[in-house]
């Protein structure tokens, strides 16, 4: 992946991270990170805000309101 983001192939960038879906190999932080940049030079922002957050923002459990503790709920 490395090679073609720096050969500016960057479709073949997308190629082989679709290889590794197809197989048991995990991506890591270096996929999602050249994924990233491949989309960025695409001109693809939004896709590459969409890896960024799925992969790097940390999931936030919902909120729950304190009286949803006190009081149940009558399903």
């Amino acid at each position: 992946m490395c090679a073609a983001l720096q050969s500016k192939k960057y479709e073949e960038v997308f190629r082989i991270y679709n290889l590794l879906k197809s197989t048991d190999i995990q991506p890591d932080e270096f996929t999602f990170n050249t994924l990233i940049e491949a989309n960025g030079r695409l001109g693809n922002i939004t896709e590459a805000e969409k890896i960024f957050q799925e992969r790097f923002t940390p999931k936030t459990p919902k909120a729950v309101s304190p009286l949803g503790r006190i009081i149940p709920n009558k399903n």
